[in-house]
C-alpha cells in the first residue's frame, strides 16, 4: 500500500472517531426550558449517582416531587461531590431551569444550574468544572452530614 494511502486511511479514522465523539456529546439544556428558571426549596429524598448525569430528588416545599438533572459523575467527584459528601435527609436550595414537559408525571423534571446546602456551601452542578477546591469542598461535606447525623 502506498504512504498516501495509508495517510488517507490514517486520516479517515481519525474523522469517524472525532465525529462520534461530536456526536455522543449533547446540550445539557436539551430537555430543558432556559426561559423557565425554578428555585426549588426542599429535602433531598434520593441521590442518584449514574451515567450520563447525576440526579437529585427532591420534596419541595410546596409537595411536589422533582427530579433535577445535574453534571455527570466524574465531573461531581472533581468537584468535591461524591455519595459520601451528598445524600438524602438533607435541606438544600436548588436553582435550576423546568423541563420543557410541565406535566410532572411522576415527578417535575428540571435541569440544575447550582445546589445550597443548609450550612450556606453553595455549589454549581451544571458542569462547570471548580476542581481546585474539590478535597475542601467534599471534607466539608463529609463533616457536616457527620455532625447531622445523616
Amino acid at each position: 500500500m502506498s504512504r498516501s494511502l495509508h495517510v488517507a486511511l490514517g486520516g479517515a479514522v481519525v474523522a469517524v472517531a472525532a465525529a462520534g465523539a461530536a456526536f455522543a456529546h449533547h446540550n445539557p439544556m436539551d430537555g430543558y426550558d432556559a426561559n423557565a428558571p425554578v428555585v426549588l426549596n426542599g429535602e433531598i429524598v434520593q441521590v442518584e449517582w449514574i451515567d450520563p448525569h447525576v440526579q437529585v430528588h427532591i420534596k419541595a416545599a410546596d409537595g411536589k416531587q422533582w427530579k433535577v438533572q445535574t453534571a455527570p459523575p466524574v465531573t461531581m467527584r472533581e468537584n468535591g461531590l461524591d455519595e459520601a459528601a451528598f445524600g438524602a435527609k438533607e435541606k438544600v436550595v436548588i436553582r435550576a431551569y423546568k423541563g420543557v414537559d410541565k406535566a410532572c408525571k411522576p415527578e417535575c423534571l428540571a435541569g440544575g444550574v447550582d445546589i445550597t446546602f443548609a450550612d450556606g456551601l453553595k455549589l454549581k452542578v451544571d458542569g462547570t468544572h471548580a476542581k481546585d477546591g474539590a478535597r475542601a469542598v467534599h471534607d466539608r461535606r463529609v463533616a457536616v452530614r457527620a455532625k447531622l447525623k445523616l
